[in-house]
């Protein structure tokens, strides 16, 4: 007897945050974004949805994108090591340092 696997068109936010990191992992970014924006309107998103979306658009170099998203999961979730040092990153880039 076969087992049930994952329904890829489920609306499962679960299923589009493990598909957004296997599109990182290769390096397709927007594709990655694509996958996660239809959860936008989701009030029970993870910590873990607004630090892919950050991180895909910091990867694109649309990092006044990214610190929206970053500054987001603040806001939802509180103060997160990583979630800072995403922004950090994003400020270095944009050149600053203050």
């Amino acid at each position: 007897m076969a087992g049930k696997g994952i329904n890829l068109n489920n609306q499962d936010i679960r299923v589009a945050l493990l598909l957004a990191k296997a599109y990182y992992y290769f390096k397709k970014y927007d594709k990655g974004i694509s996958v996660l924006s239809p959860f936008m309107f989701d009030d029970k998103k993870p910590l873990e949805y607004y630090i892919l979306l950050g991180q895909g658009y910091s990867a694109l170099g649309r990092h006044r994108e990214a610190l929206g998203y970053f500054e987001q999961a603040i806001t939802s979730f509180g103060l997160n090591y990583t979630v800072l040092n995403e922004i950090g990153e994003c400020y270095l880039h944009l050149g600053e340092k203050e």
